[in-house]
């Protein structure tokens, strides 16, 4: 049996569905000053790039290439990316044609909650354009460029935007990065909740997604700061939990009663199409309440999960699990005997 763990994830509110609530996202304000960047458009002074040297091993004058290799997997690539004092520039560029598809892909919410919505996850109207991406004057060419987003923060004139470099040259990279997901923040003026509530939730122990800021232009145009947040992919799970084997589900407006199971969207590692274990929560929410602490205890975290429940609520994200069974993550983790987190 594997274990499942809920991470967070601020994205945007929903309407209802079938009977579902209609919350809207109202993730927290909260004030901190060390995420804070300096809003100049450069990092602050004394901002770390984390460019650590590789230095090969050797044996009698050869280099050992799997030691390397082993010395590269170990170091994070990534985290000069995401110091929270670094704001990017990063400089997008594609077909104008493109563009103005691209800005334009929709759903409405006809699109989203009509007849049949609660009996499987929700396509995404979006596709990958090709296009070159420039961070901090490094250049990339032939990035997968696509609008991301639900009800809550699509918007044509400033999308949220998903990167994949490896989209259409297999294998590229960005100083480490497979993928770039920059969210336009369309629901907070300020910028600031999404990073503050991440680390909030980092330092309870939780998991969360590192975050920090990007100044954003496409075509020459200033689209303005936007929050760069960690994909929520195999780099991230394997970052966090040691192991990226296990299946990633996605639940928006998803819960453990039969009517709302077949919403959860399978993100990874999609050669095991087994829901069996979510299942296994359903069957053990069904004993009797002496017995419910004991049957969730098989397959839950009770501690963990407790500790983000606390978190949401803290936070005012009222648009995730705890208050709208919407917006969250549950990774079925290999290596710790078969509870969710």
């Amino acid at each position: 049996m594997l274990r499942w763990c809920v991470i967070v994830v601020m994205l945007a509110g929903l309407a209802a569905c079938s009977g579902a609530p209609t919350e809207a996202d109202r993730s927290a304000v909260v004030v901190d000053t060390d995420a804070m960047t300096s809003g100049q458009g450069e990092p602050l002074d004394g901002a770390e790039r984390s460019e650590a040297p590789v230095e090969s091993a050797q044996q009698g004058g050869v280099t050992q290439r799997d030691d390397v290799d082993s010395t590269l997997e170990a170091l994070d690539l990534t985290s000069s990316m995401f110091q929270p004092d670094r704001l990017l520039n990063v400089e997008i560029t594609l077909d104008d044609a493109d563009w103005e598809a691209l800005r334009h892909q929709t759903r409405s919410a006809f699109d989203v909650f009509g007849e049949g919505c609660m009996e499987s996850p929700w396509a995404s109207p979006f596709t990958y354009f090709k296009g070159t991406v420039s961070v901090d004057g490094e250049l990339v060419s032939d990035v997968g460029i696509r609008k991301k987003g639900f009800l809550g923060s699509l918007s044509s004139e400033r999308p949220s935007l998903k990167l994949k470099f490896g989209e259409y040259v297999e294998d590229q990279m960005l100083q480490g990065l497979k993928r770039m997901t920059l969210n336009n923040a369309k629901q907070d003026p300020s910028l600031q909740r999404q990073c503050l509530a991440f680390g909030l939730f980092r330092k309870a122990g939780l998991v969360a997604p590192r975050c920090n800021w990007a100044k954003v232009s496409v075509n020459g145009e200033r689209l303005g700061i936007y929050v760069h947040i960690d994909s929520l992919k195999k780099p991230f799970i394997r970052r966090s939990f040691g192991d990226d084997s296990g299946t990633l589900w996605e639940g928006t407006l998803s819960d453990f009663r039969p009517s709302w199971m077949d919403t959860f969207e399978q993100k990874l590692n999609k050669n095991s199409d087994d829901a069996q274990g979510l299942w296994a929560l359903v069957d053990a929410l069904e004993v009797s309440d002496a017995e419910l602490y004991d049957a969730l205890d098989a397959h839950v975290d009770l501690d963990h999960f407790l500790s983000f429940w606390v978190m949401e609520v803290l936070t005012g994200h009222r648009d995730g699990y705890s208050g709208n069974t919407n917006n969250f993550y549950l990774y079925e983790d290999p290596l710790n005997g078969g509870r969710l987190t």
